[in-house]
């Protein structure tokens, strides 16, 4: 939480970044490494449904299209 009295407007858009305490990126850490299904993908693809799921899929495989469009 900023405590500074600064807006996100007077950065420009963007949030400082903030150094996190040794506990918060050690329980991070443990996350990502034991594959936890609260972080991630997995998460959002179970609550979703498989229309939702089919509908992200195809905007990825165009953005994917896309890219390969613009490197050529």
């Amino acid at each position: 939480m900023l405590t500074t009295g600064v807006s996100i407007d007077d950065l420009g858009g963007e949030m400082p970044k903030q150094k996190l305490s040794k506990e918060i990126r050690a329980y991070f850490a443990a996350i990502g490494a034991k594959g936890d299904k609260r972080a991630g993908g997995r998460a959002t693809a179970a609550s979703m449904t498989k229309k939702e799921r089919k509908a992200r899929a195809q905007a990825a495989a165009r953005a994917r299209w896309k890219k390969a469009k613009v490197a050529r």
